[in-house]
């Protein structure tokens, strides 16, 4: 993607985020540490309520794991 590509994305992610009051986080589970990271997931908020969390063992969040998420 082009540079202007990218700065369009973003600007339009930002405005998302910040109309909605939301947030996109990875997480993982409260007992990993330094020997293992598990259960890790991406969640988006929205204030402090989680809207939708990605299955566990999944780091990444695009169009098709959205689309799994709102049931498409």
């Amino acid at each position: 993607m082009s540079r202007d590509k990218n700065v369009e994305f973003l600007t339009k992610l930002h405005a998302l985020l910040a109309e909605y009051g939301a947030s996109i986080a990875w997480s993982c589970s409260p007992y990993s540490d330094t020997h293992g990271i598990y259960d890790e997931a991406m969640t988006i908020e929205v204030g402090n309520k989680e809207i939708a969390r990605t299955e566990s063992g999944c780091g990444w969040l695009d169009a098709c794991q959205l689309k799994c998420i709102i049931g498409g």
